[in-house]
């Protein structure tokens, strides 16, 4: 993976790149993956993009991310 970020006045953004081989067919159209993002920042704040209290490792809870 590979990220690039940037902070904003009211804002920050994370750019990624995921790499993958070709044993995975993730551009395909219509795949769909399902997938959370984290922000923990210095302890103090925690961010999803998809709410999974209490627990933020179970997959049936995450969000969809289509290709």
């Amino acid at each position: 993976m590979e990220s690039e970020t940037s902070v904003g006045e009211d804002r920050w953004t994370v750019e990624l790149l995921l790499c993958y081989d070709d044993t995975v067919k993730a551009s395909a159209a219509g795949t769909m993956w399902g997938v959370n993002f984290v922000r923990s920042f210095r302890g103090s704040e925690y961010v999803q993009w998809v709410r999974t209290y209490p627990n933020g490792l179970v997959p049936h809870d995450f969000g969809i991310l289509r290709f």
